[in-house]
């Protein structure tokens, strides 16, 4: 009786332990799936990271070609030395002057909006245009006051967006003070 025992014992132990096997084995395959959509995840983020700091980098660039094109701009508008001397005998060729120069303040704002993209440059860059078009631009007395029209309501929206983020500003300052 005693050897019967310690073999049904044996026996118990050995399928007691192969139950458990299959259990661990069973949650391991469930545990190696999570670590897997969790690597996945963790390898998604890498990559769109990655594809961020490309898109920063292009966009680094593309500000670095506006400015090389803003600077080029900038120095044949100075060596024209004779279009100043011309501007006063005859304002004939001060609108295509003046073309040149807000072309040129356009550049520089379309490059602030590269590096620091925020409403207020978009907004800027739009009142810019407006007002260039209406200024250099031959256009009809209708399209004056559209043009008119336009740069007030950009100024409206502009003033109301940053209007709106100082009261986001107070509003956070006042959460972080509790």
């Amino acid at each position: 009786g005693f050897v019967d025992r310690t073999a049904e014992t044996q026996e118990d132990m050995t399928l007691t332990n192969v139950k458990t096997s299959y259990i661990l084995h069973v949650l391991g395959r469930r545990h190696c799936a999570k670590d897997a959509n969790i690597f996945r995840e963790v390898k998604m983020e890498k990559i769109k990271k990655g594809i961020h700091r490309i898109c920063e980098v292009l966009e680094l660039l593309a500000a670095g070609l506006v400015l090389i094109g803003i600077l080029f701009s900038a120095f044949s508008l100075l060596r024209q030395g004779q279009t100043f001397q011309q501007l006063l005998q005859d304002t004939s060729g001060f609108i295509h002057y003046l073309e040149q120069v807000l072309m040129l303040v356009i550049g520089i704002e379309f490059l602030q909006m590269l590096c620091r993209p925020n409403a207020d440059n978009v907004m800027e860059i739009l009142i810019f245009l407006v007002a260039r078009h209406m200024i250099v631009g031959t256009t009809t007395t209708f399209e004056d006051f559209v043009s008119v029209i336009s740069v007030s309501l950009l100024c409206v929206l502009r003033r109301y967006l940053h209007n709106l983020k100082i009261k986001e500003d107070k509003a956070s300052d006042e959460t972080q003070d509790c």
